[in-house]
């Protein structure tokens, strides 16, 4: 019989890149809109404002704590249109708010949100149904956050330009709820052997076999959680996925207020971050390739050698063109924050406990974006200039790449365990 080229895995690909795309691409991607009209009409400080992405990146912290035990618990069909529903009513109703305080509340539940519906339940997806190409299929299904973002960043200036700020949370967050919750129930699917597959790249013969009776389940092999929190690895990992998410997140959340800082327009920063956006949707599927092909320690390498190039062409933005060139390169680096921890730690720790171990490690990424915003936001305001954030975050992209090295070579043999 000859085998389809088109699979149920894909389909899984296809729903978290929709899933990625009205959580991420709409709360997450869309914050530089409402950053300068939210300090415009309500007149607070960058700082206070970036607070309220801060809370939420605190409250996926916590989520990304309890999501791991619910998946173990619960069917994601039934987790996921939950927290679809938080999400979704909150970013709506930042529509209503009129003081930091319901901003803050609100973002606490957008964030809690978010953690159900996103980076981790798509990264056990992608972990449960592929064993070969798991970094394109990766690269693919975490597009959907710059894709979705590209999409919904053009239809937010659109509606801020001709009715405001707050009916774009409206409707943004009507969209996210009509796209989650159907997906989560009627796409989403958690093992392959609901529908009587294999993981892609598994044994083929077993999956073909027309007189099996049941079906299939390989072993899992991995560490055991109990044993990697015990080893440096874990802690090597948690501070890699931190820092890979401050130098990322401080300078994406920053976007908008410094290209204003240099004197842009409105219209035209609305512009550079839909380029930012665009470019992240090939950027996350190129660094899932070199991944697949090249390997991770290579794949940190690339990495920083385009985030140093990017912040030296957001040094030069003043210049409209360089601030075109650097929406494109950088584009393609901030692909790591969301596809490098689900595969680092796939590869580092095997699938035996992935999603309670990846639960626990994308703790310290989420802190990490919660961060990275605040850091480069406080230097802006005791300094009135980005240029000294920029700076350390180029020498913190070096030392990722060492630290990648030492936790790589530090959890070797670990993803083949048994026991």
């Amino acid at each position: 019989m000859q085998s389809k080229k088109f699979t149920y895995h894909w389909v899984i690909v296809i729903a978290c890149f929709l899933l990625m795309a009205s959580s991420i691409g709409i709360t997450t991607n869309c914050f530089n809109l409402f950053t300068v009209e939210i300090m415009n009409d309500l007149g607070y400080t960058a700082s206070q404002v970036q607070l309220m992405a801060s809370i939420a990146t605190i409250m996926m912290l916590v989520g990304s704590l309890i999501i791991g035990p619910l998946m173990k618990k619960f069917s994601m069909r039934v987790i996921m249109p939950i927290f679809g529903v938080i999400i979704s009513l909150s970013f709506f109703l930042y529509s209503r708010c009129n003081s930091l305080t319901t901003l803050y509340i609100l973002s606490f539940f957008v964030g809690l949100g978010r953690s159900g519906v996103s980076v981790i339940p798509c990264g056990v997806l992608m972990n449960n149904w592929f064993q070969e190409k798991r970094g394109l299929a990766t690269g693919i299904a975490l597009a959907g956050s710059t894709g979705g973002g590209f999409v919904f960043v053009r239809i937010a200036k659109v509606i801020i330009a001709s009715v405001g700020w707050r009916s774009a949370y409206m409707i943004l967050g009507a969209t996210a709820s009509i796209i989650i919750i159907p997906v989560s129930l009627f796409l989403i699917r958690e093992n392959p052997s609901d529908k009587g597959l294999l993981p892609l790249g598994a044994d083929s013969a077993l999956q073909a076999a027309p007189t099996a009776k049941e079906e299939p389940k390989p072993v899992a092999t991995g560490i055991s959680r109990n044993k990697f929190l015990k080893t440096p690895a874990f802690w090597m990992l948690g501070i890699l996925f931190f820092m890979i998410s401050v130098v990322n997140m401080g300078v994406q959340s920053n976007i908008s207020i410094y290209l204003s800082s240099q004197g842009h327009e409105r219209a035209f920063i609305a512009d550079v971050v839909s380029i930012v956006l665009m470019a992240q949707v090939p950027g996350k599927i190129i660094l899932g390739q070199v991944y697949d092909k090249k390997g991770i320690k290579f794949g940190a390498v690339y990495c920083c050698v385009v985030y140093i190039v990017s912040i030296a062409a957001l040094l030069l933005s003043a210049n409209a063109t360089m601030a075109i060139v650097f929406g494109v390169i950088v584009g393609l680096v901030l692909s790591m924050t969301t596809v490098t921890p689900p595969l680092v730690t796939s590869y580092a720790v095997g699938k035996r406990e992935y999603s309670s171990i990846y639960g626990l490690l994308n703790a310290f990424a989420t802190a990490g974006v919660a961060a990275g915003p605040v850091i480069a936001s406080a230097i802006f305001d005791s300094t009135g200039s980005y240029n000294t954030a920029w700076y350390i975050f180029a020498v913190l992209a070096v030392v990722i790449v060492f630290i990648t090295i030492f936790a790589m070579k530090k959890s070797e043999g670990f993803s083949e365990m048994t026991d």
